[in-house]
């Protein structure tokens, strides 16, 4: 017999829904923001949508749209983060350096979720995996101390971008994504 669904409690069928942004504007000035752990989350979150829309674009030619949900809800084939690096790999739609930038912001969200404690990116995991980010020679940043975060929004930005551009889906980027900077 089904069980009665309780207070507080989502049925088993319900599915997630993703938010869509409407303006990446005032994300990626939270990108940039004072606090590393939400600059390193809303930058996953926005990489995460925008591998999933690149590989539905890819997609869409040969799967029904239900096909499409269907591979993309929670657990599924495409349901995670790790999931939709490993297939756009697969499907060539980045490049070995892309892919190491999308494995290190992926470890710094589990590191921001994994540790209650401050983080900083200039100290421990985080500052490893920033200090890897810049290796991969995606940009000539020149930064003092202390302005990583801002170093890090321009490399997310740079990737969204670039994401973004295969996929077809560029008209909702600011092109001019400097007002980040002028908060400084």
């Amino acid at each position: 017999s089904p069980r009665p669904n309780r207070p507080g409690c989502m049925a088993r069928n319900t599915m997630t829904v993703r938010h869509q942004p409407a303006d990446y504007g005032p994300i990626m000035r939270e990108i940039g923001g004072e606090f590393p752990r939400s600059s390193i989350l809303v930058a996953h979150a926005v990489i995460d949508h925008q591998l999933e829309l690149l590989l539905k674009i890819r997609l869409r030619s040969t799967v029904s749209e239900l096909v499409l949900k269907t591979l993309f809800d929670d657990g599924a084939l495409y349901g995670s983060y790790t999931r939709r690096v490993d297939a756009a790999q697969l499907m060539e739609l980045i490049d070995p350096k892309t892919l190491r930038v999308l494995a290190l912001i992926g470890q710094m969200r589990e590191e921001c979720v994994r540790d209650m404690h401050p983080i900083s990116f200039e100290a421990g995991k985080i500052a490893e995996c920033f200090c890897a980010l810049r290796q991969t020679g995606r940009l000539d940043l020149k930064g003092k101390p202390g302005q990583r975060r801002l170093i890090f929004a321009e490399i997310v930005y740079e990737l969204v971008q670039g994401l973004m551009m295969k996929s077809g889906n560029y008209s909702v980027l600011n092109a001019d994504h400097t007002a980040m900077r002028a908060s400084e």
